[in-house]
């Protein structure tokens, strides 16, 4: 999809992705946003962040702070130390069970991201499409919150706060909707040319 983190064009029989992750608004109180996105705010499947156990989590985790981008940034360290990479986990979990074993793959990460994320206030919904690692692009997940403009990828899997130009998103929203996409089967991926702003 074309939002604020990438430009999506057809020409021809191809497709062109200009990724462009917006910078971070810091100044935004999760009050704020939680007011113009309600509804990203509240449970959802596989996001259960009125559970007690997941509220205590963004209670300690979030603490006092009340901007989007500092509960943001919070909750992704916490979820990125927590949790341990365990690539044998195939199957779409609760975040209550994630929260339990502290393991699974970047869709748990999100799955977790987002419960906590929510629990704590902040609209977030689920992110899913490729990334690049050592030159090969892969399946991912990650989340995204509105800081109060536009919505601002949240990674977990990994300590960089800023999401990085290599994340290319393919579906965005629920667990229905951004975990449910058409694999890109035999499909040429290349990267056409980077810069730095």
């Amino acid at each position: 999809p074309t939002d604020e983190h990438q430009t999506v064009r057809k020409e021809g029989e191809s497709w062109t992705v200009d990724v462009h992750p917006p910078k971070r608004n810091g100044s935004v109180s999760i009050y704020a946003a939680r007011q113009m996105k309600l509804e990203w705010a509240k449970p959802g499947l596989n996001i259960p962040s009125n559970d007690p156990r997941i509220v205590k989590v963004a209670r300690d985790v979030v603490g006092s702070k009340n901007t989007v981008i500092e509960a943001a940034d919070a909750v992704q360290n916490w979820v990125y130390t927590q949790m341990t990479p365990n690539a044998g986990i195939g199957v779409l979990r609760d975040a209550t069970e994630v929260l339990k074993t502290k393991e699974g793959v970047c869709r748990d990460y999100a799955v977790l991201t987002a419960a906590v994320l929510r629990a704590a206030g902040v609209p977030t919904r689920l992110a899913s499409g490729l990334v690049t690692w050592d030159g090969t692009f892969y399946y991912h997940a990650w989340c995204e919150v509105w800081d109060g403009t536009r919505w601002i990828g949240v990674d977990s899997t990994t300590a960089d706060q800023q999401l990085a130009a290599n994340h290319v998103k393919l579906a965005d929203g629920d667990v229905e909707r951004a975990f449910t996409f058409t694999f890109l089967d035999r499909a040429k991926v290349e990267v056409l040319g980077t810069q730095r702003d």
